[in-house]
């Protein structure tokens, strides 16, 4: 039987580290940003993906150039849609290859964006962990980790779904807004938590 749990959460929240304390643990950790890395990195996909979204997207040693993808989809919804529906039902396949008896905890940093993939995938899922930051941490850990102006950290936080509402719609909830220790004290309650449920 699995008990499969997403963990997803705002943009440069600590989601990875969260997944990281959870692994530590001993359970069984899958990272979607991972599934795409792999992607990413497989011929067949490239040239079928090249087809989808065209050559200039590729250097000339026909690698994806992942920055200049991810800077058009940006600002280009239509490209952001096409992207999506090409590449969230591969991901979402290799992760439910991924999948054990017992719990799973899956990372997937847009699921509330892109969710209707997810449910095409009919994963079953126990519950929704959302990591949850302070904005002002998180446009500061966003600006120092994507090396951009406070302007840019702003608009790429206001386009995703907002806060308030993938917390209303999770069953469980961390607060990243303090220490690493703390944080681990979060994760570790949360855990408990979910293990007293499923007994």
């Amino acid at each position: 039987m699995q008990n499969n749990y997403i963990l997803t959460g705002s943009i440069a929240s600590g989601k990875s580290s969260v997944l990281k304390i959870i692994a530590e643990e001993g359970y069984n950790t899958i990272s979607a940003d991972d599934v795409v890395k792999e992607l990413y990195e497989d011929e067949e996909f490239l040239k079928s993906f090249k087809i989808e979204i065209g050559e200039k997207f590729f250097t000339i040693d026909k690698k994806l150039d992942k920055d200049k993808l991810r800077e058009t989809i940006f600002k280009d919804i239509s490209l952001k849609n096409r992207v999506e529906a090409f590449v969230h039902p591969l991901v979402y396949k290799k992760i439910k290859e991924m999948l054990l008896d017992g719990f799973n905890f899956i990372e997937v940093p847009m699921f509330f964006e892109a969710r209707e993939y997810f449910l095409d995938s009919k994963i079953e899922i126990k519950g929704i962990i959302f990591v949850n930051i302070d904005k002002k941490i998180q446009v500061s850990r966003l600006m120092h980790r994507n090396k951009i102006s406070e302007k840019e950290a702003i608009a790429m936080i206001d386009t995703r779904v907002t806060s308030e509402e993938k917390i209303k719609a999770s069953n469980y909830i961390i607060n990243n807004n303090a220490s690493e220790d703390d944080l681990k004290r979060e994760v570790l309650k949360t855990l408990e938590r979910i293990n007293e449920k499923a007994n």
